[in-house]
């Protein structure tokens, strides 16, 4: 949260931000092994969210500059609820015993847990490229071991796993979102049945959130707008066709010879508006 001594002493000035943006795990809800509505598959995808430590993967893989939502919905943002319990919970004790229940078992005792067919249970999951995201897959890999789900590990750039995911192909993938406009509207647009050849990678088609969606497009801000945002997030909770909602916080460090810059939380660029003071710029 500070500069370095030496920064400011350079006369360097940092501004932090926590933008509305969201960064959240997918589940193809049409894979034949992750996707689906029946409770067993609900029961799988629930249990991997119960399995992963969200706030270790926040101080560890983020050094802190992060928080574990509530939801889907930034803070800041129209129809954000500061009283919505959060919806991750890191409790493998009941990953377990929810895998038990519906039928996951190590039924060979080879230490891996199969489908409640009997055939073998493999999350395969699109990961990154990048050193953060190797990071995070380590997470991943002791989470599911100590529950004894084997996943295996695809790495691609993300230009390819987006083509994969609109065309129906992505398994399990990590995703983000940064709000194009202030409202909560433009998050659950991501998971609206009509939208699965654009951004809702993760094929959810569920009436249930669908027609809420249809409804609060229509409405003012207000309570009861809200309280259906709620029951939006609620289904998603239930279902799980995304989980571990988290955020990050970003900075910018700016000279002060920089005139008129101000982080906007959803604009990128302010060009137009900063300029330079010469006076004030270290001759080289």
């Amino acid at each position: 949260d500070k500069l370095k001594p030496e920064f400011a002493a350079r006369g360097l000035v940092m501004q932090k931000k926590s933008g509305p943006n969201l960064f959240y795990d997918l589940f193809n809800m049409e894979h034949p092994v992750l996707g689906g509505y029946s409770k067993e598959r609900i029961a799988l995808r629930r249990a991997l969210q119960y399995a992963y430590p969200a706030d270790e993967f926040v101080r560890v893989v983020w050094n802190g500059d992060g928080e574990v939502m509530n939801g889907i919905i930034p803070r800041d943002l129209e129809g954000f609820d500061p009283t919505r319990p959060r919806a991750q919970v890191y409790d493998p004790e009941l990953a377990n015993k929810l895998l038990d229940r519906y039928g996951y078992k190590d039924r060979d005792g080879d230490g891996w847990r199969e489908q409640p067919d009997g055939s073998p249970l493999v999350v395969a999951r699109i990961s990154g490229t990048s050193s953060i995201a190797r990071q995070a897959d380590e997470i991943w890999n002791r989470s599911m071991k100590a529950i004894g789900v084997k996943m295996t590990f695809n790495p691609q750039k993300v230009p390819d796993r987006r083509k994969a995911a609109r065309e129906g192909k992505a398994t399990m993938m990590g995703e983000a979102w940064l709000a194009d406009y202030p409202d909560a509207e433009n998050f659950l647009q991501l998971l609206y049945g009509r939208n699965t050849a654009a951004e809702n990678y993760s094929r959810f088609k569920l009436k249930e959130f669908d027609d809420r969606y249809d409804q609060i497009r229509l409405m003012p801000p207000g309570a009861e707008r809200t309280r259906i945002i709620n029951e939006m997030q609620d289904l998603v909770a239930a279902y799980a066709p995304w989980i571990n909602f988290r955020k990050d916080i970003g900075y910018t460090v700016e000279h002060g010879y920089l005139q008129g810059f101000r982080k906007h939380t959803i604009q990128h660029d302010a060009w137009e508006y900063i300029d330079i003071d010469l006076t004030k710029k270290p001759k080289k």
